[in-house]
This record gives C-alpha cells, structure tokens and sequence, in this order.
C-alpha cells in the first residue's frame, strides 16, 4: 500500500511502458489519459501487460509523452523548489532566498 510507487515513478521519466493500478498517488505520476487498472481487476491488469508485451513498440511511443510529464514534474529541482516552498510556507517567509544550483 505504497502512497507514490518511486518504482514506478523511476520507469516512467526513463520512458519504460508501464501497467498501473488507480491507487495511491499514481494518479500524480500521469497525465488524465492514462487507463489505470482499478487495483481489484487482475484479468485487466493481465490483459494491459499483455498489450504492453504484444506492443511494446507502440507502447513505448505512448510512454514517451508520460516521461516528459514526469521527468517535469518529479525532476530535483522541481522537488526542491516544492520542499523549500513548504517551509517558507510553515515559517511564513514570503521571499525566497538564492541557494545553490542542484
């Protein structure tokens, strides 16, 4: 039961086709056209995997426009930017100062 799967978040900016389950935070990780697997359908998540392996050409072509979405939105800086927001949003600093490059 895994909030946010950082596997499968790995895959995903490395543009690796992926089967996913509407669980958690993988909703965070794709775009709304993403078909996600509602988590109690195994026939479903069989029959996706399956189009994957049948299709992994297409599939990967598809996957593609995911890893952009992701690597934007999970890249380190990104990250950072968020961590260091929340704090200034906990100690109320409105400015915000110039740290190192990551």
């Amino acid at each position: 039961k895994e909030g946010l799967g950082t596997a499968l978040v790995d895959a995903v900016v490395r543009d690796i086709p992926a089967v996913a389950t509407d669980a958690g935070g993988t909703r965070d990780i794709f775009p709304i056209n993403k078909k996600l697997v509602s988590p109690d359908d195994v026939p479903e998540f069989c029959r996706q995997v399956e189009e994957v392996v049948t299709n992994y050409q297409s599939a990967k072509n598809i996957s593609r426009s995911f890893g952009e979405f992701a690597r934007s939105r999970f890249s380190i800086k990104t990250m950072v930017d968020g961590t260091i927001a929340v704090y200034q949003d906990i100690i109320g600093d409105t400015t915000r100062s110039k740290g190192p490059a990551i």
